[in-house]
């Protein structure tokens, strides 16, 4: 198997990661309840449900906006999660956007450093959650991470973010969902 070492797309998802948990997810770890009379404000997406819509942002942004990486936190076992960053490059710009899905908040960042191979065709993030719990992810906190670092989408699933000794940080392949490498934090 092979690992990927970290490259400047994972440190952007850890970045975007950071953001997540202090933004409007950090609302949904609230407890709240809903009752017949409240319903959610949101609710949980696949990774791929918000592409569309972030791109009609992105694009209002930059006309050439082109998606490089999504993040996720707090995926659910059927892959779903509340929120998902989106990362958009825009090659005139030469500067990326972050666009969360569900509230449309975009966030300018990074230079042409955050240049890199835009998303093509992928897993959806319920078929490769699956795929990192028969392999080892077993927290129940996960993040996941899609991006380009080579020639092919990769996803990487972490026990909560990846940052604990103990946790499980797995690479998948984005397109076949072979598992390509598998590291334990220290």
């Amino acid at each position: 198997m092979r690992t990927f070492k970290p490259t400047w797309m994972l440190l952007i998802g850890f970045v975007a990661l950071a953001v997540c948990g202090q933004g409007p997810a950090a609302a949904a770890g609230t407890g709240e309840r809903t009752t017949p009379q409240s319903k959610p404000r949101f609710l949980p997406v696949l990774a791929k449900a918000g592409i569309e819509e972030t791109t009609a942002v992105a694009r209002r942004w930059k006309s050439d906006a082109a998606l490089l990486q999504i993040v996720g936190r707090n995926v659910s076992d059927e892959g779903l999660a509340l929120f998902w960053q989106y990362g958009f490059y825009s090659k005139t710009a030469q500067a990326c956007v972050v666009v969360t899905g569900g509230t449309l908040e975009q966030q300018e960042a990074g230079g042409k450093e955050c240049a890199a191979a835009t998303l093509g065709e992928f897993l959806d993030s319920d078929k490769v959650i699956k795929i990192a719990r028969q392999s080892g992810v077993a927290h129940k906190s996960v993040s996941m991470i899609i991006s380009v670092p080579t020639k092919e989408p990769v996803w990487v699933v972490m026990d909560e973010r990846g940052m604990k000794p103990g946790n499980v940080m797995l690479d998948v392949d984005g397109r076949t969902g072979k598992v390509l490498g598998k590291r334990t934090q220290k």
